[in-house]
């Protein structure tokens, strides 16, 4: 193995490969070489990490492939049900495009809780979601209020943030929408649309496995 020592531009080496790196301990096949602006990081003769003019290759595990946001639409929604019911213009969906992939879904929303009637102001924020054409799960959820604190209106602004690992089949859409109901009868819920700077959005992000 040559080396050069240069007074003006330093130690170089021959390049070598992967399978046979110019720098290396005593293991023969893994080590660094190098390419053409390409450095290289190999073990047991095979390329594990490259940086390139263009950047880093290699490296996948909890990379971030791809962002889809969404504000809400359908303008404010309300609702008095003590049931699972949708909110409007609360819902977005997803196309991985690796396999095991996971999914980051922040819900931001506005929500107010007006209650006249009596001491009950609990209300729960649900995230469902759905593979391909499958059922509706329920993954995560927050209350948002207060038991007996008296009447009033309540406003919240907060965000649901959950790391989901669901099951699909690459092309597969996943879908992720918001469902709410309240304790008890008496109050109703409020979700704003658009009240700046009080919105509600959704943002998912497919973080490689």
């Amino acid at each position: 193995m040559a080396f050069i020592i240069d007074g003006t531009t330093g130690i170089a080496t021959v390049d070598g490969s992967v399978s046979a790196p110019s720098q290396r301990g005593q293991d023969s096949n893994s080590g660094i070489s190098y390419a053409a602006d390409t450095i290289k990081f190999s073990t047991n003769g095979v390329e594990r990490m490259a940086i390139t003019n263009s950047g880093i290759t290699g490296i996948t595990q909890g990379k971030l492939l791809q962002v889809v946001s969404h504000l809400k639409t359908g303008g404010n929604f309300t609702t008095t049900s003590t049931s699972n019911v949708d909110v409007t213009g609360m819902s977005k969906d997803i196309t991985p495009t690796a396999a095991s992939s996971k999914i980051k879904v922040t819900m931001s929303f506005d929500a107010d809780i007006d209650n006249s009637t009596n001491n009950t102001s609990v209300a729960f924020f649900i995230i469902d979601r759905q593979v391909a054409s499958g059922s509706f799960s329920e993954i995560a959820g927050i209350a948002l209020g207060g038991n007996s604190i008296g009447t009033g209106n309540f406003y919240n602004s907060t965000a649901i943030i959950y790391l989901d690992s669901p099951s699909y089949t690459l092309g597969n859409a996943i879908t992720y929408k918001m469902k709410t109901l309240l304790l008890s009868s008496g109050a109703t819920i409020s979700v704003s649309q658009s009240n700046y700077p009080r919105t509600s959005s959704i943002i998912l992000e497919e973080i490689a496995a």
